[in-house]
This record gives structure tokens, C-alpha cells and sequence, in this order.
């Protein structure tokens, strides 16, 4: 059984190799061998691009191996070496030979999303997508029980997957939190309609006001307040500009405590609860999450925490100035930056602790 899923796994891949192989011509040749015995190579003649593997991994010792494998084709020219990454497993098969009743399957170390499939056959046949799982390096896992319920050593194959394309319409996203909330930024454009998705708004003493956002432009940092699990969320077009204290990201970035005249804060669990707590030394912050961005001089008594609180209709910020005549009252932008006289850019602003909406 064990011998018989090795081959099954890798004729899959090798027939993906080939279509490759073959747009430089016929492959007329192919070496395969395990790990670094070069020495031990197989090689084996063909005429239709086709390969045929007859592998014995039963005498390998358990643990992480290499498949190689190269091709030469009609010009006489080989390709380069691809390796591909398994493991073998402790596993004790009966003599008596066996069929294959369910495989199960899952990428990275992600096991609790994992697939459990029924087999009516010792066949695997299935057609799994990559687009959602993110440019760059990742695991294939692959195993199957026999009908003594006895399952096969795990084959982890490693790929390289291409950056998401959103041909399905949906982005997969993976939620862990902080009790109940936790950063996220997508370089996608979202439709978070059925999704509990805020951005921060403003923010009033030592409290930040968070808005729901019912669409998200792409590199948007939000809020997202669920349980652990993953969801669907629909991708929509870039929607434009969404006014946000928040600050996304999309691939794994330094965040130090402050950047020129702003002071930065993460989401945390911390002795006050949820929220937001400042920066005490440079960190990297995990790809697709985001952080707090105010402005140094706006923050009352050097402001170490600022805790959640859900947008009720009324607007406040910390450190506006105040002037008996309105008409001569600075104006602010979420950001903090200052306007002597009414902005002509939309959007949202502040003056005399009122928000002023340009349109």
C-alpha cells in the first residue's frame, strides 16, 4: 500500500513535470533518484513524454527525504534538477495486501483545515485550487487508510504557488483572536457586507471609535470581530480611498515605536484588556495585519492604551484647538494634520470637536 500511494503521488506530479519538460522538446531520457545517492540513479528511455517510476522506499529511515528527477530531451540537452521534499513515517502495514477506504489532504501545517475524502477505488482524483493560499512557498500533505485502519506515511510535498488571483471571487481568510478581535488587511478589494469589519474613525481620550466598513479597498487595515475559524469573504474592485487610523500590511514589516511624528500601537490582550497598547521596541508584525497610527503631538499624557469602543453617532479628538470664532477654527484630518482654512479634498474632518464632512 505504502509503495503503491508513493507512486500515485508522484505520477501526479511528474505528469505536471512533463507537460513543462515538454514545451522544449521531446523528452527522449530521465534520471530519477532518492536523496543525494546520485550513485543509484535510475534512468529510463522514453517516447511520448510519459514516465514510469518503480520506487522501494520501504529500507529508507524515516523522516524528511528528497525525490529528484531531471529529463533530456531530442537535443540532446538536459534540464535542471528539480527535487521534491517528502516524509516518511512509522507505519506498520500487514503482509496482506490492502485497499485504500479514505485519504485526507491539507496544505502547510494547517491540519484543521484538512479534506477527508471517501475512496471508491485505490485512485486519487481531486482538484484542488491554490489560488487562495498566497504567493510563495507551501506544503502539499498527503495521506490515506487502508481497510485494516491503518493510515500511510504522510507525503509532504513542497511548491511554489502564484500570487492569488481571485477567480473564484472569494478570498479564504483564517481568523485566530483576541477575544473576539483581531487585525486584517488584504491586498485585495473586499465586500465585507456579512462580515463584522471596522476601521477607526477617531478617537477621544484614551478611547478609538471603530466604524463598520461594508466594502474595503485593497490594503485597507481593519478590525474583525469573529470567532476563530476561516470565512469566505467576496472580492470586489478597488473601491477607492477609505479615511482610517489604521495602518495594513501586506508582507511581514518592522513596526518601531514611533514613525517621525507618530507614535504606534498593536491590538493585544494586555492588563486593561483588549486593545491597543503602544509599541515599546521595534517588532516584526505579521504579513496582512495591521496597527494604530496617531499623531505624537495629539496624544493626551503620552497615552500607552487605548481601549475599543464601537461608533454611537458622536465624534471627539483629543487635542484640537479651539477658537470662539467658528469661521476661524482650524480644521483637522483624522490623520491629525492641520487646516487653516476648509479642506477642498473630500472626506472626513474635525473642527471645534464637530466632524465636518467634505464632499
Amino acid at each position: 500500500m505504502n509503495k503503491r500511494l508513493f507512486n500515485l503521488v508522484w505520477l501526479i506530479c511528474l505528469a505536471l513535470f512533463a507537460q513543462a519538460q515538454s514545451e522544449v522538446g521531446t523528452i527522449t531520457e530521465y534520471q530519477y533518484w532518492i536523496d543525494e545517492s546520485s550513485d543509484q540513479k535510475v534512468s529510463k528511455f522514453t517516447s511520448n513524454n510519459t514516465f514510469s517510476l518503480n520506487l522501494n522506499i520501504t529500507n529508507l529511515d524515516c523522516g524528511l527525504h528528497f525525490f529528484n528527477i531531471r529529463t533530456r530531451n531530442s537535443l540532446g540537452e538536459w534540464s535542471e534538477l528539480k527535487r521534491y521534499m517528502f516524509y516518511k513515517s512509522e507505519v506498520i502495514v500487514p503482509e496482506e495486501d490492502a485497499t485504500i477506504t479514505e485519504y485526507e489532504y491539507w496544505f502547510d501545517d494547517n491540519y484543521a483545515q484538512h479534506k477527508t475524502v471517501a475512496a471508491t477505488s485505490n485512485n486519487f482524483v481531486a482538484s484542488i485550487p491554490i489560488n487562495r493560499l498566497g504567493e510563495g512557498l507551501h506544503y502539499f500533505n498527503f495521506r490515506a487508510k487502508n481497510s485494516y485502519g491503518l493510515w500511510s506515511e504522510l507525503l509532504r510535498v513542497m511548491f511554489m504557488a502564484p500570487a492569488p488571483s481571485g477567480e473564484d471571487g472569494n478570498e479564504l481568510l483564517i481568523v485566530s483572536t483576541n477575544d473576539g478581535f483581531v487585525t486584517y488587511c488584504s491586498s485585495n478589494g473586499l465586500d465585507l457586507t456579512n462580515f463584522e469589519a471596522y476601521i477607526i474613525s477617531h478617537y477621544d481620550g484614551d478611547i478609538v471609535y471603530l466604524s463598520r466598513i461594508e466594502k474595503a479597498p485593497a490594503n485597507t487595515g481593519l478590525i474583525l470581530r469573529a470567532e476563530a475559524g476561516s470565512y469566505d469573504i467576496p472580492i470586489t474592485a478597488d473601491r477607492g480611498y477609505v479615511t482610517n487610523m489604521l495602518r495594513g500590511v501586506t508582507t511581514d514589516t518592522t513596526v518601531q515605536p514611533t514613525d517621525g511624528s507618530f507614535t504606534n500601537f498593536l491590538l493585544a490582550k494586555g492588563n486593561k484588556g483588549v486593545g491597543f497598547y503602544r509599541v515599546k521596541e521595534a517588532g516584526t508584525l505579521a504579513a496582512h495585519k495591521a496597527y494604530l497610527q496617531l499623531p505624537t503631538t495629539l496624544l493626551e499624557n503620552g497615552a500607552k492604551y487605548f481601549q475599543l469602543r464601537f461608533e454611537d453617532g458622536t465624534t471627539g479628538m483629543s487635542g484640537v484647538m479651539v477658537s470662539d470664532d467658528e469661521e476661524t477654527m482650524p480644521y483637522y484630518d483624522l490623520q491629525g494634520r492641520r487646516y487653516d482654512s476648509k479642506p477642498t479634498v473630500r472626506g472626513i474632518y474635525m473642527q471645534g470637536g464637530k466632524k465636518v464632512v467634505v464632499r
